[in-house]
């Protein structure tokens, strides 16, 4: 075999086994595939990312996304009425942070959170001077708006 082939062979042989060895990896890429939208079908729909900067710059109110993030705070639960609320910060891909309020009396409590913790989440987006807030990260239980969810080591809260 030739010198090249042989860098070749090395390039894919770790490119399969490696994302197959590293879990991480291999969870995070799903996870990227399951909220990119897929350039070659539809190229011109935004993206999560075109879409979140987009509700920033907006000062967006009940916008539904999708982000990745990286718990940097978690606050005390907060009772509201007869509602508790699970509560953290998160660090966002762009590099700001992003209050999630997480209903506990929908949805059960993300078990394991620390700082660091990588989370996928689905909810609605509240613009505020702080950098808003994602709240609705549960089922509907009316059936009338799309689900959000939370996405922690392979399991689906909400």
């Amino acid at each position: 075999m030739k010198k090249g082939h042989y860098l070749l062979v090395a390039v894919l042989g770790l490119a399969t086994f490696g994302v197959m060895e590293w879990p991480h990896i291999r969870e995070h890429w799903l996870m990227a595939k399951e909220v990119e939208v897929d350039a070659m079908t539809s190229a011109s729909r935004p993206t999560a990312q075109a879409i979140l900067e987009r509700a920033l710059q907006n000062k967006a109110q009940d916008q539904l996304l999708v982000v990745v993030g990286w718990v940097t705070e978690i606050l005390p639960d907060e009772q509201r009425d007869v509602v508790s609320y699970q509560r953290f910060v998160v660090r966002l891909t762009n590099r700001k942070p992003l209050l999630i309020e997480h209903n506990l009396q929908i949805a059960p409590r993300v078990e394991g959170l620390k700082t660091g913790s990588e989370l996928l989440i689905r909810g609605r987006y509240f613009w505020n001077e702080q950098g808003g807030v994602l709240r609705q990260t549960h089922h509907d239980p009316e059936q009338k708006q799309p689900d959000g969810w939370i996405r922690f080591k392979h399991k689906n809260y909400g």
